[in-house]
């Protein structure tokens, strides 16, 4: 996941953690992370993704049904958080969703949770009321 250039350098990993621990809390998905996820590369291939038939290998090495990427991008106004994710059969992305925030905002943790009450319902996850109410900060 790319983070804005020099200005926050733990960023990405913030916005990372916090999509690997709300996809466990409030889905049944089990999550690959990037570290197992590096292992597994390095152990399987010379390189990283670089087009959808990468992708589609990638799945069947991990044997994953999806890969998220995603961007953190400094804009004039404040950042740009974009999260895809894509099915490793055609590598497509299926689901998406981009937050317009603020830097508090990605600190606190209230875009990325945002960010995942919109991309979870898109993957057919049904939110409880309190999952919810969890994630977009409501009461």
């Amino acid at each position: 996941m790319g983070a804005a250039a020099g200005e926050y350098s733990n960023l990405s990993t913030v916005v990372q953690d916090t999509v690997i621990t709300d996809f466990k809390k409030y889905s049944a998905f089990k999550v690959l992370d990037k570290e197992t996820l590096n292992r597994v590369l390095e152990e399987t291939m010379d390189g990283v993704y670089e087009d959808n038939l990468d992708i589609v290998r990638l799945g069947h090495v991990t044997h994953t049904d999806y890969i998220i990427t995603g961007n953190i991008v400094k804009t004039s106004t404040g950042y740009v958080m974009t999260l895809k994710i894509a099915n490793t059969r055609d590598g497509k992305v299926d689901f998406s969703h981009t937050e317009p925030c603020t830097l508090a905002a990605l600190e606190n943790l209230t875009s990325i949770h945002k960010t995942m009450a919109e991309l979870l319902p898109q993957m057919g996850v049904a939110l409880t009321g309190k999952a919810e109410r969890e994630l977009t900060g409501q009461k």
